[in-house]
C-alpha cells in the first residue's frame, strides 16, 4: 500500500490515506456495505461525487477548491425528482470509489466519497456490529 497525503481543508489538516490493495472479497464487501447505507446517505455521497469538479484535469482532494455547491444541490434535487434507484446509486458510488481507490491509514475503511468523510469497511462482518 502507498501512503498518500490529501490536503482536506474541511477537516483542518493533512489526512494520511492509503491506496486500495485488498482481496476481491474485500471489494465485494465494500459494494455490499455501500448498499447498506441509507437512501439519504447514498444521495449525499452521489451529490458529493458530482460536485467534485477538478480543474485542469488534475485530481485534487481539497473541498474548498473543487467543491461546486450549485452542482451538489442540483444533484440532490435530481436524485429525488428523477427517482434514481438505490441500486444505480450504489453501483455508481462504488465505481467512483474504486476509481479513486483510497482508504484510511491502516486499510480498514474505504473512502466512498471524494473527501473521506463517508467510509465503509472492507470487512462485511464489522458493518453488522455498528
Amino acid at each position: 500500500m502507498i501512503d498518500v497525503a490529501f490536503p482536506v481543508d474541511c477537516v483542518e489538516g493533512i489526512i494520511m490515506a492509503w491506496e486500495w490493495s485488498h482481496s476481491a472479497e474485500a471489494y465485494e464487501a465494500v459494494r455490499l456495505n455501500i448498499g447498506d447505507l441509507s437512501r439519504d446517505d447514498l444521495r449525499e455521497i452521489y451529490a458529493e461525487w458530482r460536485a467534485d469538479v477538478p480543474h485542469d484535469d488534475e485530481r485534487e482532494y481539497c473541498y474548498d477548491d473543487y467543491f461546486d455547491e450549485e452542482i451538489y444541490n442540483k444533484t440532490l434535487r435530481e436524485t429525488v425528482e428523477n427517482k434514481i434507484h438505490d441500486e444505480s446509486l450504489v453501483g455508481t458510488i462504488y465505481d467512483y470509489a474504486q476509481d479513486q481507490a483510497v482508504c484510511d491509514n491502516g486499510g480498514f475503511e474505504a473512502w466512498v466519497c471524494p473527501y473521506g468523510c463517508h467510509t465503509v469497511s472492507f470487512d462485511r462482518d464489522s458493518e453488522k456490529d455498528r
